[in-house]
């Protein structure tokens, strides 16, 4: 008997150890205990950082699940000043009621000042702070980032469903800028034989209307109108508007959809939407220069016919417009004095004692004369659902 009291006794005090060094819940917090952000926007003017941190009602788009809701979406800004990031940041803390959490960003915005200024000081910050993930997209723009991050997508929807926080959407379906990625961002930047670049964002109010108590109202949606170019050693080499970056989606194998609107002596002749590049890249030396051929080869399909042509002529016709948007694109971005096909990580990449002899002499490897050659191959694969009127 004394040998079961003594095993119970001894029982009861491991229950009460181990009780004891049980954490608990005490310092657990409901989740509306907290304010998320959702997009951090960076601006710099007169020697000072202001932060502008975008928090969304989450327990709405909750109660949403997706469909559109009968009001908009609440969307608060913060906006912070100070001599750095971290001041400028944590003077929202003062004022937010609620601890902020930074984990949830799913959007970055740096005005076209910071890119001037040198995004050094903002990458440091943002990749040392470890709540911040990598996987956040990350844009460039010259328009107020509190417009940005106070526009609101159709239906009422929340602001997760925008062009801000989900690009991969729109760009499935018109494939001219790609959005990028913080660290595949990071990743261009550091490679010397790159120039990596940023989706400019802004807000366009020419497309969609909307109707409010028997008025019709313009509605302001985000769009993507260019690219902020950056040079390997950090400095802005500028900023190049879409219509003059058409030539870049035929360089990228992440192209989804790319229409090619044809035209014959002035009068318009046809689309045709293209899909999926395939290029190469060939480099050759000649006193100290490189110079390059590029070759690439697509599938497309007819959307509108204006005239009668053959297959063949359609085909010819697509192949000189897209080799005329590869140049254009090239030499604009050699005003810049950027490489926005990043032709020299060919250099760099496969033939790296000659880059390292180029880079002896100047810091960008490609020069206006370098694109020699380009050659496109275009297959009609389809008419639609009429045939070519030949």
């Amino acid at each position: 008997m004394k040998n079961t009291a003594g095993r119970r006794v001894r029982l009861m005090l491991c229950l009460v150890m181990i009780s004891i060094m049980l954490s608990g819940c005490w310092n657990y917090q409901e989740p509306q205990s907290y304010s998320y952000i959702s997009a951090l926007g960076l601006e710099y003017v007169d020697k000072e950082y202001i932060t502008y941190a975008q928090i969304l009602d989450f327990s709405s788009i909750v109660r949403q699940e997706g469909a559109s809701a009968s009001q908009p979406t609440p969307i608060y800004i913060g906006e912070g000043r100070g001599r750095t990031i971290t001041e400028a940041m944590n003077q929202l803390y003062s004022t937010s009621q609620k601890q902020i959490l930074w984990g949830h960003i799913t959007a970055l915005v740096v005005s076209e000042n910071v890119l001037r200024h040198g995004v050094e000081e903002a990458l440091d910050l943002i990749n040392r702070y470890r709540e911040v993930r990598y996987n956040t997209w990350v844009f460039g723009t010259k328009q107020p980032i509190e417009e940005l991050f106070a526009s609101t997508p159709l239906f009422n929807a929340n602001a997760l469903v925008s062009i801000l926080h989900e690009p991969a959407n729109t760009y499935k379906q018109r494939s001219i800028i790609e959005p990028v990625y913080l660290y595949r961002f990071i990743q261009r930047y550091r490679e010397p034989g790159e120039t990596s670049y940023l989706p400019s964002l802004t807000t366009n109010t020419n497309h969609w209307i909307s109707s409010e108590k028997d008025k019709l109202k313009k509605h302001k949606l985000l769009q993507v109108d260019g690219a902020y170019f950056i040079r390997s050693d950090g400095s802005l080499a500028g900023w190049i508007k879409n219509h003059d970056l058409f030539g870049i989606q035929w360089l990228n194998r992440h192209t989804a959809r790319a229409p090619v609107t044809l035209y014959r002596d002035n009068d318009l002749l046809a689309v045709v939407v293209l899909t999926r590049p395939i290029y190469e890249v060939e480099a050759s030396f000649h006193d100290h220069k490189v110079y390059f051929n590029i070759e690439v080869k697509l599938k497309g399909i007819v959307n509108e016919l204006h005239e009668n042509i053959s297959s063949a002529e359609l085909e010819k016709a697509t192949e000189e417009a897209i080799r005329s948007q590869i140049r254009r694109t090239f030499d604009e971005g050699m005003k810049i004095r950027a490489d926005i096909f990043r032709l020299g990580e060919v250099v760099y990449r496969d033939h790296l004692s000659n880059w390292k002899n180029i880079r002896e002499t100047r810091d960008l490897v490609v020069e206006p004369d370098s694109l020699k050659q380009i050659k496109v191959k275009v297959n009609i694969r389809s008419s639609g659902k009429y045939k070519l009127r030949t």
